[in-house]
């Protein structure tokens, strides 16, 4: 009679590690799900960036300097910017040049020939 016997406790260890197995999946489907979603609908300029990082490419910032270097020369960036003479304002004007004082000057009236009254 004992070999007919449904042992219980087995079966609901067995049904607790198939439910955990199926969590783990749906956790990792929807993990996937999500990052297609920001994929698709996401910004614009962020969507390409991170799917097509090849993890051979060499990073532009490790190309022969360390870390102690990059920020020598990021310090001696800032100091050139700081440096630099803000740009002066320019004047209104005309934009016309004044003429030479050497030029030869007339007054020339010109009266109308007709009654204007």
């Amino acid at each position: 009679m004992e070999d007919t016997a449904i042992d219980y406790k087995l079966l609901y260890e067995k049904s607790l590690e198939l439910i955990s197995e199926k969590d783990g999946q749906i956790q990792a489907l929807n993990f996937e799900l999500d990052k297609y979603k920001r994929y698709i609908f996401g910004k614009k300029n962020e969507k390409l960036a991170s799917v097509y990082t090849d993890a051979n490419q060499i990073d532009l910032f490790e190309l022969g300097t360390d870390k102690h270097q990059q920020e020598e020369l990021s310090q001696q960036a800032v100091e050139v910017v700081k440096e630099k003479a803000p740009a002066k304002k320019r004047e209104k004007g005309t934009g016309r040049m004044l003429l030479p004082e050497n030029l030869r000057r007339e007054i020339i009236i010109i009266e109308p020939t007709e009654d204007v009254t």
